[in-house]
């Protein structure tokens, strides 16, 4: 018996290897296990969905980013003044106008946006900066475009300097180097710009407010207290 129970001890250790190997073979179904962790790294899918979400995302913020700029465009821009280098000269008949008499309503949409004083014996409109004195921003006019020049007899006239694509008086398009008189209340126009430029006159310049002398002052009152 003693015998007997000294090989199933035996057996039994003999057997430990093998529920040790099962124990092992139970551990490698964990790698496979470990094997569908990974599979969390699903990137495979989101990463294949990801372009066209990437995609999609680019489009919505250009959307947005367009809508955005649409939402805060700006308002049409000022008028730029050049340098004024130009080195045409205008017609002897053209003079020094008195200051704050004419000037330019700029009009865009039916709405003023700006004003230019013509203070100048001329003003050079085009898109050269350093030769013009009014720069236009637009792709349509000339370098050198039109100059608009204070008449002797107290009229504005303006002269086309050989545009492409035309100078315009009240919708007439004018004639290179001729001479055309723009009257109170009519547009000028310039190319395909869509801003209108349409002449003012202010009347009250031509009689500014003049102070009396004291001594004047003082007599005015003295009379006037005669009568009281």
């Amino acid at each position: 018996m003693y015998r007997g129970g000294l090989d199933r001890f035996k057996k039994a250790q003999a057997l430990e290897p093998f529920s040790v190997q099962q124990s092992g073979s139970g551990a490698k179904s964990v790698p496979a296990a470990v094997k569908v962790q990974p599979a969390p790294l699903v990137p495979p899918q989101s990463s294949h969905l990801g372009p066209s979400q990437s995609h999609h995302a680019q489009q919505s913020g250009g959307s947005s980013i367009a809508g955005q700029e649409a939402a805060g465009a700006p308002r049409p821009a000022g008028t730029q003044f050049g340098g004024g280098q130009s080195t045409w000269q205008p017609p002897d008949w053209a003079i020094e106008p008195r200051p704050g008499v004419y000037y330019l309503e700029v009009m865009k949409d039916g709405n003023a946006i700006d004003r230019i004083n013509l203070d100048k014996k001329r003003h050079i409109f085009g898109r050269q900066v350093p030769a013009c004195e009014i720069v236009l921003d637009h792709q349509s006019v000339s370098r050198q475009h039109a100059a608009v020049v204070p008449h002797k007899n107290g009229s504005i006239y303006v002269i086309d300097l050989g545009s492409v694509h035309g100078t315009f008086v009240a919708n007439e398009r004018l004639t290179k180097d001729n001479p055309v008189e723009l009257e109170v209340g009519q547009s000028l126009r310039f190319a395909a710009s869509t801003r209108a430029y349409v002449l003012r006159k202010n009347t009250a310049a031509f009689f500014p407010a003049q102070s009396l002398p004291s001594d004047q002052i003082r007599r005015a009152i003295e009379e006037k207290r005669l009568f009281w």
